[in-house]
């Protein structure tokens, strides 16, 4: 199997992942690519009690599973669904059981999400840590 000559990192985390998988050559990276767009949000039209949910590619349904309560118990938010991308999961919307009054699925692009929401949750999405960098209140919920 090929062996890559040099590794790029994103972050200190990342290049201790490699170093335990027995990788050498570790560098990390000085601009991480990906999170240019991020310099472009524009945080200055934040909407209180508007809450941003983002599953993972696979656990949306877990996700909302998990949040049930939560959402029930706080019916002054407004809650967002960004469904991954690849996902199928919501492509016929919501399903009944978890369509409440005060959530709805998102279908623009996640930085104009970003630059207003007051809250992120989020199980395993980069975007978690793309909103940890904006300053947004992040939840991480471990399914």
């Amino acid at each position: 199997m090929p062996i890559p000559n040099t590794i790029l990192a994103e972050d200190e985390l990342s290049k201790e992942v490699y170093e335990e998988a027995g990788y050498k050559n570790i560098k990390i990276m000085k601009n991480i690519y990906r999170l240019e767009y991020l310099k472009k949000i524009k945080r200055d039209k934040i909407v209180k009690n508007l809450v941003l949910i983002v599953p993972g590619l696979h656990d949306g349904i877990f996700l909302l599973e998990k949040l049930q309560t939560y959402i029930i118990n706080n019916p002054e938010k407004k809650f967002i669904l960004k469904p991954h991308p690849r996902s199928g999961h919501f492509r016929n919307g919501i399903p009944e059981k978890y369509n409440y009054v005060n959530m709805s699925v998102g279908d623009k692009h996640i930085s104009e999400y970003l630059a207003k929401v007051s809250e992120v949750i989020v199980t395993y999405s980069s975007v978690g840590l793309e909103a940890y960098l904006l300053g947004i209140q992040t939840n991480l919920v471990c399914l």
